[in-house]
């Protein structure tokens, strides 16, 4: 079944969500954090699209993104998706498995109040789901530490797909 393209206006702001299949979760951890930041570090320097604040829960993910080019945002949520379903594949020892639901949320957010209003969603999105009391205890993926300090950049090796091990005993994270 083919379905609508997506439009995008250049220098649109979009809020980004996705969601793992079956709400498989991506457990915080330094391993699957430094692979995460590594590839949304390296598909922010592949596609121009324009990434202001973002945060990674173990099942779904947002994001609120400025388009430059129109056409490099599906390209750049296809990549982000991609290179995480291979590591987490990679540390389990699977192959070929799903880990992302097909496509991604993104309206468009047209007004200052609703860029706010998403900004405050997002960072709040761990304490309402109980597990955190609030942003700065949160151990998973997330532009907070930036928007608070107001560092613009934040520079991230990415990890190769080769060099990621499988892990010994996956279901405890080692």
């Amino acid at each position: 079944m083919s379905r609508n393209r997506k439009y995008f206006p250049h220098n649109a702001v979009l809020f980004v969500t996705t969601r793992t299949e079956e709400d498989l979760p991506m457990v915080c951890s330094y391993v699957m954090n430094f692979i995460i930041w590594g590839i949304l570090s390296k598909a922010r320097i592949m596609y121009r699209v324009k990434v202001c604040h973002f945060l990674f829960m173990s099942n779904h993910l947002h994001m609120i993104l400025v388009v430059d080019t129109p056409q490099d945002v599906s390209n750049f949520m296809g990549y982000i998706k991609c290179e995480i379903s291979h590591a987490i594949n990679r540390l389990l020892g699977r192959r070929l498995k799903t880990i992302w639901q097909d496509g991604y949320d993104s309206p468009t957010l047209l007004t200052p109040d609703k860029i706010k209003g998403y900004i405050k969603y997002i960072y709040l999105n761990p304490s309402r789901a109980r597990l955190v009391h609030d942003i700065d205890e949160y151990p998973g993926v997330s532009s907070w530490e930036m928007f608070k300090s107001n560092r613009l950049v934040n520079v991230c090796p990415k990890l190769s797909r080769d060099l990621i091990p499988t892990l010994e005993n996956p279901a405890l994270g080692v």
